[in-house]
């Protein structure tokens, strides 16, 4: 229930609003721009469409001077008086509005009355929106500490983030980020079906999204943290926004560099990686050709979670030397079932499905290098000598 018992509206306002169900507002706000009028109010509040009926009024109570409006929920949106459902709207849309939004929470306290506890209702105004945006204020002001406690808030971790990169543009745009590296992988690095970004978008501090993928790039998806813009312009649904340059600018501020196919060739030349002929520094792929073997016709890669995993590797020792017939044995796995790698990464998953885990892991199959010295060595003494002590401890 809304009221208004102050002075209500003057007659210019009755002549424009009597008759009127909803108003967005638009050109008012473009005439109050041009004006130069204080727009600061404009969209703390929210964006969102006005859908509702006006039924008779039954009651008829005398309300004096101003303006009565009660509101009523459908039957099927009921939830929306739920105690849990009106915190989880605050904390997802209007978490760091600057005006404070307060519930009248009933908690139920035990108190003693002649040795006896007894539960007795109470009722307090508890405030929902006590975070408060600290994107606004200068990085040199914000300790490490603070970072912290909104990085967890912001993304439910129970670690704190590896680094932060929080700048403002100002000028004929303007924004303000905060961005988050995690201190490690998220479990769900490989999966095919998860979210675009872990980037928030808000539009004068009101959330409008969490997954526009306009802001960063699908590898980046990593990176969490904020985007809050005074300049973006916003169609009638908040979920959707309106392909802008605006959101183009931003992109390009938080990435420094413009995501096209022509520096991709560029940025290429950049990227360094650990080889086996230099194990202990960085090596471009320009230099890695450089010490290619002149009979080296391919580049092989590999991948682990990190430079030691990959050293002890058994498949490994092939490409060092360069030949086959260096490797001893090797565990080898089918075709059609998972690769090693992916077999570890599905044991790590905490809901891995077992049953299918068991068809889908590979059978493993050791072979044997018949051309290998020590095979043909063993071979040799077994010819010789079936009883041959040392090839019955080797074999």
């Amino acid at each position: 229930m809304l009221r208004d018992t102050e002075i209500g509206m003057t007659k210019a306002e009755l002549v424009n609003n009597l008759g009127t169900i909803a108003r967005l507002g638009t050109k008012d706000f473009i005439e109050a721009l041009q004006s130069g009028a204080d727009i600061s109010m404009i969209g703390q509040f929210g964006v969102a469409s006005k859908s509702f009926t006006i039924a008779h009024d039954t009651d008829n109570e005398p309300i004096g001077r101003g303006t009565l409006i009660k509101l009523f929920l459908k039957e099927d949106h009921l939830e929306y008086l739920e105690e849990h459902k009106i915190r989880e709207v605050v904390k997802k849309y209007s978490e760091f509005i600057g005006h404070p939004i307060q519930l009248i929470v009933e908690k139920k306290v035990e108190k003693d009355e002649e040795n006896d506890k007894k539960k007795i209702k109470t009722v307090e105004i508890e405030e929902l929106n006590k975070t408060k945006p600290i994107w606004k204020r200068n990085s040199d002001d914000i300790k490490h500490e603070e970072y912290a406690v909104f990085y967890k808030s912001l993304t439910n971790d129970w670690e704190e983030q590896l680094t932060i990169r929080h700048f403002s543009v100002e000028g004929q745009l303007e924004f303000r980020t905060i961005l988050f590296i995690p201190c490690r992988a998220p479990s769900n690095l490989f999966e095919t079906k998860k979210k675009h970004n872990n980037i928030k978008l808000y539009i004068r501090s009101v959330f409008i999204m969490d997954n526009c993928e306009d802001l960063i790039p699908e590898y980046l998806n990593f990176i969490k943290g904020i985007v809050d813009s005074k300049d973006l312009p916003l169609d009638i649904s908040r979920e959707i926004l309106q392909q802008s340059k605006i959101l183009r600018v931003i992109h390009k501020n938080i990435l420094e560099i413009y995501e096209d196919s022509q520096n991709r060739h560029k940025l290429a030349k950049f990227l360094c990686y650990y080889s086996t002929k230099f194990a202990d520094e960085l090596t471009s792929l320009k230099d890695y050709m450089t010490h290619m073997p002149e009979k080296q016709k391919e580049i092989y890669y590999i991948t682990e979670e990190n430079q030691q995993a990959i050293e002890n590797l058994p498949f490994l020792e092939v490409l060092v030397s360069n030949h086959i017939s260096v490797s001893l044995c090797v565990l080898v796995t089918g075709q059609y079932s998972w690769s090693a790698n992916f077999e570890r990464i599905m044991k790590a998953q905490a809901l891995c499905d077992s049953s299918m885990a068991s068809y889908m892991s590979s059978k493993k199959i050791l072979e044997i290098n018949p051309y290998h010295s020590i095979i043909k060595l063993l071979k040799t003494k077994a010819k010789a000598d079936k009883n041959d002590k040392i090839v019955k401890d080797l074999t």
